[in-house]
């Protein structure tokens, strides 16, 4: 049987700031705090981890706003949720893109921008909680 994935990290320019983003996008809560590393949390769960990207790093990476999509990143995240538009909606109004939703496999899905333009995907499941 496989192991299953506890949480995944973004590599950020401004943790906090993005923080504040993926709670007003997906709801999730502030969790442990390290120097540099935010941990959010949804039901409990360590969902998502945000760690401040090396100062060298940071300074080559140009934020904008609205955001630009960072398509060129090696990781897409997906996140189930039981309602597609009212999850696009918060997305949207907390500073992030998204593109119109499709259907594929029998299930909608969206990508959005987070605010440093990271690009993830939702997607309507029945069975979300």
């Amino acid at each position: 049987m496989p192991e299953l994935l506890c949480h995944a990290i973004i590599f950020a320019k401004d943790p906090e700031r993005l923080a504040g983003f993926y709670e007003r996008a997906l709801s999730l809560v502030r969790g442990q705090s390290h120097d540099g590393y935010r941990e959010l949390e949804a039901e409990g769960r360590t969902q998502l981890g945000l760690h401040a990207l090396p100062a060298h790093v940071a300074a080559s990476i140009e934020i904008t706003i609205p955001p630009g999509w960072r398509g060129d990143t090696a990781v897409k995240l997906c996140w189930s949720t039981p309602d597609l538009d009212a999850t696009r909606a918060r997305f949207i109004d907390a500073g992030g893109l998204a593109k119109d939703p499709w259907t594929m496999d029998g299930q909608r899905r969206c990508d959005c921008a987070d605010l440093e333009g990271n690009v993830v995907q939702l997607v309507e499941t029945a069975t979300s909680q």
